[in-house]
């Protein structure tokens, strides 16, 4: 039976104060992987930053594998990257081509393996609908199944879809920025007769706003 403990003293049914469910004790102990993995997809869509997705992704796909080394990257809004242990450049250049194409919208439900020496190689997209937004990939001496496959994409959907909700949010932020910008600078015409400091005063919102989209 996989239950869930809900959290202590919070209301299930309001988002302000729920917090992500936790596993009985009993499954974590009898399905550590399966535990970690539940886990991980009901912990992503509340975490705050792209970083924060790359981490959590990584170190779950990571301890279900039984990785030695892996890499999470994303981009487009925000350009990061996690790794963890070494990989030889010859993995990283092949890396390159699966991307371009997850970039493009393509082969969002196939996963890439590679094999170098006996290192075996896995990487999937963070993609929930449309083009991928990154990439997830591990690294092991042992060959990967075709459930591990289907497991590393569907915590690249999971990390994709929270990826596509910060983004969404930040997007939108910037926007009511903008427009807050704009009814500042109409009042300011409103009340500045002076053009000398109407223009001076329309320069400095500007920067401003340039440095909080440098800043965001």
């Amino acid at each position: 039976h996989l239950g869930w403990c809900s959290g202590s003293g919070l209301s299930a049914n309001d988002p302000a104060t729920s917090a992500p469910p936790r596993l009985h004790p009993g499954v974590r102990r009898r399905y550590p992987t399966i535990a970690s993995l539940m886990e991980c997809l009901a912990l992503l869509p509340s975490l705050g930053t792209p970083r924060e997705v790359l981490a959590l992704s990584l170190e779950t796909a990571a301890g279900a594998f039984r990785a030695w080394a892996g890499v999470a990257r994303c981009w487009g809004q925000a350009s990061e990257e996690t790794r963890r242990g070494e990989w030889p450049e010859e993995a990283l250049t092949w890396l390159d081509e699966p991307a371009r194409v997850w970039k493009e919208g393509v082969g969002r439900s196939r996963a890439a393996r590679l094999k170098i020496g006996r290192q075996h190689y896995l990487a999937a997209p963070l993609a929930a609908e449309g083009p991928a937004l990154g990439m997830l990939a591990v690294c092991r001496p042992n060959a990967f199944t075709l459930a591990h496959e289907e497991t590393i994409l569907l915590l690249g959907r999971s990390a994709g879809a929270s990826l596509q909700n910060l983004y969404q949010s930040a997007r939108a932020h910037r926007q009511e920025e903008q427009l807050a910008l704009l009814c500042d600078v109409g009042k300011a015409m409103n009340s500045i007769l002076d053009v000398r400091k109407l223009v001076e005063e329309i320069v400095q919102r500007g920067q401003e706003a340039l440095e909080a989209e440098a800043c965001s």
